[in-house]
């Protein structure tokens, strides 16, 4: 299984025992980091990544060249999130785990939490109150990520779909769609939409010019090929980039 993320510094990928790093500007191969056990999640934000390990280890790392800068335990940890200023979260079946971590980050608007339950976004505020948000009719969401400003909001809907919202509008900016391929991760930053993909590929999505591009496979690793569907609707993503 592939996880992927981005950082400011990095596109990353957990994949098959490593951490792979891209450059998020060129796409080009940068760093790669071998990694001991499962990883459960992998989560990018400011310069940093971090990755979840079975047991509830969270490893931070340097984006921009894979660097090991510090580790904490949460245990029982399943998922996890950076937030764009300070904020670290870390899920577990019953309670959600929140540090600071050296100015990493990922929050919506307000210091809100985004998560995804079912067909339904919800927004978590820091007194842990719940609100219902939006929704994708009875489609299946597997991730949400916000911009560094916090006015798009990417979703993931089912296996095979991606979309970019405006926020609070929440008018459809921008969607990729993958026939052949299974979406395994998502992020907005740096005006664009990136997206990871099972065998460890990924697209960055231009959102101001509708432009899309594509990892580079870094050495000993095969290069595929594959179809995606594109909707980019410019008059509402650029004023919100």
């Amino acid at each position: 299984m592939s996880l992927f993320s981005w950082s400011a510094a990095a596109f990353a990928a957990a994949d098959r025992g490593e951490l792979l790093a891209w450059d998020p500007k060129i796409d080009a191969p940068t760093w790669r980091r071998p990694l001991e056990g499962q990883v459960l999640a992998l989560a990018g934000g400011g310069a940093m990544l971090a990755t979840l390990h079975a047991g509830g280890n969270v490893a931070f790392w340097s984006g921009r060249d894979g660097a090991p800068v510090g580790q904490a335990s949460m245990p029982g940890g399943t998922q996890l999130a950076l937030a764009w200023g300070s904020g670290c979260a870390v899920a577990a079946p019953d309670r959600v785990h929140v540090l600071d971590a050296m100015a990493l980050f990922e929050r919506a608007p307000g210091a809100e939490w985004l998560v995804t339950a079912g067909s339904a976004q919800h927004a978590v505020d820091p007194q842990s109150a719940v609100r219902r948000v939006t929704g994708l009719g009875g489609t299946l969401l597997k991730a949400v990520a916000a911009s560094e400003r916090g006015t798009l909001v990417a979703l993931q809907a089912g296996d095979k779909l991606a979309v970019v919202i405006a926020w609070p509008s929440r008018d459809t900016a921008a969607n990729l769609e993958y026939p052949e391929r299974t979406i395994t991760g998502l992020a907005l930053g740096g005006g664009a939409l990136w997206v990871g993909l099972d065998r460890g590929d990924g697209n960055k999505y231009d959102l101001t010019a509708g432009d899309l591009y594509r990892t580079d496979p870094h050495p000993g690793r095969p290069l595929e090929r594959w179809l995606v569907a594109t909707g980019h609707h410019p008059e509402i993503a650029r004023p919100a980039l």
